[in-house]
């Protein structure tokens, strides 16, 4: 039997070339570091997937150069022997762009405060309140108890130097007479509406104050003509309309509060002090003239100067009175109820008249 020849040298030789270079290869690939760590740059060995956090933050961010540089796109193509982080493909970039860079959105400024908002720092609906009387007017009503009266004006404020504020005017009035009379000139009328507070009608204006055609000031007035011959403002007013509307909540409780009380010299005062008269005559025997606030006209249709309650059209003396200036419809007049016992009320009216200055009784009438 023949043995099979040993591998001569020139086989041995070629076996040894092939185990080094199947050594090499095994060796490249027990030291070559993985993918992620040549490309993101981090330690060697085992990659656990990271957080999307993790990645965003140690991914390189990307550049326009990046994106247009074809030498950039070479390098990272190369092998390097320590780990570098390359420069972003440009798929990748767009992708990092994505999910990487956050959206900031600037912060919204506040605007700056405006001069109508500072004026609003008090209370436009205060609890506290002090009643005013204007006695030139017999006129009595209602305004905070915390606000200022400005000087010697029927004028008040939250404080001296407010914007806001609340007031009041007045004017006797004739044939010529206009409720816009009393509006400060020039202004321009926004809105008008009726007003009746009882005793007295009129109409309410909001009117802008015109400095070279543009608005300086808004106002509010409440501006009605008693059953005499006087009329009467009431007015709020601010420098925007903001302020005027934060002071019209007090204006409202003015109008509401206002009481037309007993003027002196008045139509309800002169038919009070007639009524009175007669009863001193009457029960006291008082020898005063009553007659004396009677017109010239009534004094001389009276036909006994000395029975006053014949001038009353009554017999017999009543206990007490009650006396209220009416609505004005073109004449003054003033209601009268005399009180007897037993419940009985002789009604009358009155109607008064300027005599020399002064107001007088020229008719008393019955009333159907």
């Amino acid at each position: 039997m023949r043995l099979s020849r040993p591998f001569g040298p020139v086989a041995l030789a070629a076996a040894g070339l092939l185990l080094a270079v199947l050594t090499a290869v095994l060796v490249v690939a027990i030291t070559r570091p993985p993918l992620v760590a040549e490309r993101y740059g981090v330690p060697a060995g085992p990659v656990a997937r990271a957080p999307a956090a993790t990645l965003q933050e140690t991914r390189p961010a990307a550049t326009p150069t990046a994106l247009l540089s074809r030498e950039d796109d070479q390098a990272t193509s190369q092998p390097s022997p320590t780990p570098q982080r390359p420069t972003a493909t440009p798929t990748e970039t767009a992708t990092a762009a994505l999910t990487v860079t956050p959206t900031v959105v600037p912060p919204t400024e506040e605007p700056p405060a405006t001069e109508a908002a500072e004026s609003l720092v008090f209370d436009p609906f205060p609890t506290e309140w002090q009643r005013v009387e204007v006695g030139e007017l017999g006129l009595a009503f209602l305004v905070p108890e915390t606000w200022e009266r400005l000087g010697a004006a029927w004028a008040w404020a939250p404080a001296q130097d407010s914007a806001a504020r609340v007031g009041l005017a007045w004017s006797e009035t004739g044939p010529e007479w206009e409720p816009t009379m009393m509006l400060a000139e020039p202004y321009r009328v926004v809105t008008s509406a009726p007003v009746d507070l009882g005793w007295a009608q009129g109409s309410s204006y909001r009117v802008e104050l015109l400095l070279r055609d543009e608005a300086v000031a808004v106002e509010r007035h409440a501006i009605v003509q008693d059953a005499v011959d006087l009329a009467y403002d009431f007015f709020a007013s601010g420098r925007t309309l903001s302020d005027l509307q934060a002071a019209e909540p007090v204006l409202q409780r003015m109008l509401a509060s206002a009481t037309l009380n007993v003027m002196p010299g008045g139509p309800t005062d002169v038919s009070i002090q007639f009524l009175s008269c007669v009863l001193r005559v009457t029960l006291d025997g008082s020898s005063v003239d009553c007659t004396a606030l009677l017109s010239d006209r009534l004094q001389e249709a009276v036909q006994e100067p000395g029975a006053p309650l014949s001038v009353l059209g009554v017999q017999e003396a009543y206990y007490s009175f009650y006396v209220e200036l009416l609505p004005a419809d073109g004449r003054v007049r003033v209601g009268v109820a005399l009180n007897y016992s037993g419940g009985i009320v002789e009604e009358r009216i009155f109607t008064l008249v300027k005599q020399d200055g002064e107001w007088r009784i020229d008719v008393i009438d019955t009333p159907s």
